[in-house]
């Protein structure tokens, strides 16, 4: 019987996608029989027949699934064609069909990568051999293909640009990129076992690692901000997006952190900020002028009267009066230094009504006298948590636009309440982020309105509709930016020639205790003798300390600055109990005499007193470990206390 040759021979495949094979084979006979073999077994094959070196390097063009080799041909054998399919680095299983094939070369195939030897006499174990075989072969094309998966991952893990850490569910740290150990300046090898909080500085409220936690253990993402400190020591801002790894079960095994050092950014948003600040003062500068001009007016009219002779009752009427002025510029004074300078970043529960009451103070100081300033604030209001200044920088710029929009007088009303945002009203509200307890602030005016063409434009930056001078239109959008940031939302309602009310929502934390905005008032102490050594170069400040000091049983020693301050106590070394020092002061400041001082005798308790603040500053006088800072200007009560706690710390906190 003529058996046809096969050197094209295709078996329709049931599904379409028939199996392509190369068969080495001299014998069309043996051949046929193969091809029977695969199509009882359920194949539907394709196959390529070849005898030759060079057809078959020829048909591995044509990346065949599966080889089929006679051990024996007449120019080659199939061991050289495993060899060759070798060094091709292609991965095709390969299986020798033979009868002359012997124990010790099938081994010795195997051991070369053959997928398994099979007798011609035992044509039917080909079916299962075949079906194992391309199993393998797709595991082993999944599983290098997953490798690569992995190394792509591993490499851009290990080449980002941003910080990556990964901890177990406890937090502890596995696993840190390059980029982390760039960032932080911990070597791998120094983290891998330790907790994250390795890089607290103490900035970051534990409010905002308590919200961090809870998120990504319910198996929500987390973003938000740290500031962290690197292992020298210097501060830095991240921010992270914290999510889970779970396991098959779902459970969360791991926790992942991706995090961008935003420092630089940050300081550019810090000097954004401070000069909006510096644009909102200048705003109120004819008003502060105005208000100080009244507060000074009758202290310079009171003095000449207290040299005339008169009757204890009205001495201290006039006393009161003056009393009452200096309290009350001090008090402007503070609130615009506070506001000017400001503290961001440091984000804390924070109090609603006392801020508000802080703003309502400046206005009633500053704005014009035919506004109407009235303020409502609900009874136990949640703290929410947030940097105070910027809290003031929103409010301030609210209400300077609500002062701009009644140039003719009106009504500015301030309120804050508590509300539940529920999901349906949050969702009908593009910014609101989630559903919940919120503090509702709402800054309202009789004023103008806001024409309905430029309203979906007042948050942009320097959109304004002043004059060239009046504004630079950072205002609101320092408003929106703020907010924002606190993860609240602004909502404004405004009728043209009726008034507007912008509506600030932020969330609240009810189960959080606000931090306190005033230090208790206590009983004033007493000295006994002590010796004080008063270094200012303000002669009228040296005085009134001398006596107030003396009166309340201390001995005072005066120095006008730095240089002489240090010829006094090398004097009196022996009988100084504690240095009272102005910072700002010519030939030697207070920053050198306090190191000088150090020096001579490093127990002598030192207070600071300043007009002005500022972060380095008093980040260096905590560094020469002053017992306290004064900040002028400062009452008498507040002079003794401080002195009191300074000579008794067992006693009491410590003041700084």
């Amino acid at each position: 019987m003529n058996t046809p040759d096969i050197n094209e021979a295709t078996d329709p495949a049931t599904d379409g996608t028939p199996l392509r094979l190369l068969l080495i084979e001299d014998d069309p006979t043996d051949a046929r029989l193969t091809l029977h073999a695969l199509r009882h077994a359920g194949f539907a094959v394709e196959a390529k027949r070849v005898e030759t070196r060079e057809d078959y390097i020829a048909a591995m063009e044509r990346d065949p699934e599966l080889i089929i080799a006679d051990y024996n041909l007449p120019e080659f054998n199939a061991m050289e064609a495993l060899a060759i399919l070798r060094e091709t680095g292609k991965e095709i299983p390969f299986i020798i069909v033979s009868g002359t094939i012997g124990e010790e070369t099938a081994v010795e195939a195997l051991k070369l990568g053959a997928a398994d030897c099979v007798n011609k006499a035992n044509l039917p174990r080909l079916g299962p051999v075949v079906n194992r075989a391309l199993r393998e072969a797709k595991a082993l094309r999944e599983r290098r293909r997953t490798e690569g998966h992995l190394r792509n991952l591993s490499s851009a893990v290990e080449h980002s640009p941003a910080s990556i850490m990964i901890t177990d569910a406890a937090g502890g740290i596995e696993y840190v990129n390059p980029k982390f150990v760039e960032v932080t300046g911990y070597t791998a090898a120094e983290v891998i076992g330790q907790n994250p909080n390795i890089l607290k500085s103490g900035k970051t409220s534990d409010v905002t690692y308590e919200e961090m936690w809870r998120t990504i253990r319910a198996g929500d993402e987390w973003h938000g901000e740290f500031h962290n400190r690197r292992k020298n020591g210097e501060l830095f801002w991240e921010h992270a997006s914290i999510s889970g790894i779970r396991d098959e079960s779902g459970t969360i095994t791991h926790f992942v952190a991706v995090k961008e050092d935003i420092t630089e950014r940050k300081k550019l948003e810090a000097q954004l900020l401070r000069a909006q600040r510096m644009e909102s003062i200048g705003t109120l500068a004819s008003g502060l002028a105005h208000d100080l001009n009244n507060i000074l007016a009758p202290i310079m009219m009171s003095v000449p009267v207290l040299r005339m002779e008169m009757s204890a009752e009205a001495r201290e009427r006039i006393i009161a009066t003056i009393e009452m002025s200096a309290e009350r510029g001090a008090q402007i004074i503070r609130l615009v230094l506070a506001f000017g300078r400001g503290l961001e970043g440091e984000r804390r529960p924070r109090k609603v009504g006392a801020l508000i009451e802080e703003i309502m103070k400046i206005m009633g100081e500053t704005f014009p006298k035919n506004l109407k300033i009235e303020g409502s604030i609900g009874p136990a209001l949640w703290p929410v948590i947030a940097d105070a200044t910027q809290l003031h920088q929103v409010l301030l710029n609210l209400c300077v636009n609500a002062r701009d929009a009644m140039p003719d007088g009106g009504t500015l009303r301030l309120s804050a309440a508590n509300l539940d945002l529920d999901a349906s009203y949050a969702s009908m509200i593009h910014e609101a982020t989630t559903p919940g307890p919120h503090v509702l602030i709402e800054v309202s005016d009789t004023g103008s309105g806001i024409p309905p063409e430029i309203i979906e434009r007042i948050f942009d930056p320097f959109f304004t509709t002043k004059e060239v001078g009046k504004g630079t239109g950072l205002g609101l959008s320092t408003v929106h930016g703020i907010v924002k940031s606190h993860g609240g939302f602004i909502h404004v309602d405004t009728q043209p020639g009726k008034g507007t009310t912008f509506q600030v929502w932020l969330p609240a934390a009810p189960d959080h205790e606000a931090a306190p905005t005033d230090a208790s008032h206590l009983t004033v102490p007493e000295g006994h003798g002590e010796l004080v050594l008063v270094v200012d170069d303000e002669e009228a400040v040296r005085g009134a300390a001398q006596t107030v000091l003396e009166i309340h049983g201390y001995r005072v020693l005066q120095a006008a600055d730095g240089t002489e301050a240090l010829a006094v106590f090398a004097q009196n070394s022996a009988s100084i109990a504690i240095v009272l020092t102005d910072l700002m002061m010519p030939l030697m400041d207070g920053m050198a005499l306090i190191q000088a001082l150090r020096t001579m005798q490093p127990a002598m308790p030192i207070i600071a007193s300043t007009g002005l603040g500022g972060k380095a500053r008093m980040a260096g006088l905590k560094a020469m470990q002053v017992e306290a800072v004064l900040s002028k200007p400062y009452r008498a009560d507040a002079l003794l206390r401080t002195i009191h706690e300074a000579l008794h710390p067992a006693a009491t906190s410590p003041a700084v």
